[in-house]
């Protein structure tokens, strides 16, 4: 991290979690080797270096456009953090990214979410109260899903975040996961007549027995 001091550098090195940095610098030890192999410079690479690195192990390790996209982030963060210039956002490294995502099978479409198991479990469960934290907790999420939110969308969930719309509709204030940014939006989900059912009254009585200890919707043990 040249030009940084010691304080300067531990921040820098938490911007991204320990498993991803692990994983950015076996990225990079390999694209290091294939330099001086091919007798380049790793820390200050032409362009058509990095393309040619990631043509190569696409092919080898049949990456998808998506992982062929992280190894190229794995080498953009080597040298952001490095105050060196970025070899990995050239024309032909990103046209490489569209042309592999047009050769690769794309993924098969996840089966569609069978609600009809969920609904005979629920009616058969005890009431939300009567549950305990960690079976409500689970319920809690599985009605999350049924009403379109995710795992992501819910966590740090508060009293605050929820407003009543109406007799069946709850509005939510949650922070997208995937904007990375502190930009919130709202979303509405509906009531259902069966409290068994109603994800509305599984979150309140969820954020009712946690938030004197937690202060919102939480995943540690109960």
């Amino acid at each position: 991290m040249a030009g940084l001091n010691e304080t300067a550098q531990k921040y820098v090195a938490l911007a991204v979690g320990d498993k991803t940095r692990t994983a950015y610098d076996r990225t990079f030890e390999r694209f290091r080797v294939w330099c001086v192999l091919n007798e380049h410079d790793p820390d200050r690479p032409p362009a058509v270096a990095v393309t040619n690195w990631l043509a190569v192990e696409a092919e080898e390790r049949q990456w998808s456009e998506e992982t062929t996209a992280k190894a190229r982030s794995a080498l953009a963060h080597y040298y952001k953090t490095s105050g060196l210039p970025d070899p990995t956002k050239g024309a032909q490294t990103i046209a490489l990214l569209a042309g592999i995502a047009k050769t690769r099978p794309k993924e098969p479409p996840r089966e569609a979410y069978r609600v009809e198991p969920l609904i005979e479990l629920f009616l058969a469960m005890p009431d939300n109260k009567e549950l305990e934290t960690s079976k409500l907790r689970g319920k809690l999420i599985a009605l999350a899903e049924m009403q379109g939110l995710r795992v992501s969308d819910i966590v740090g969930l508060k009293e605050t975040d929820l407003k009543e719309e109406g007799p069946h509709s709850l509005r939510l204030r949650i922070l997208p996961k995937e904007t990375r940014k502190k930009a919130f939006k709202h979303v509405t989900t509906w009531a259902m007549d069966d409290p068994k059912l109603c994800w509305h009254c599984a979150v309140r009585e969820y954020l009712t027995r946690r938030s004197a200890n937690h202060g919102g919707f939480v995943f540690a043990h109960p």
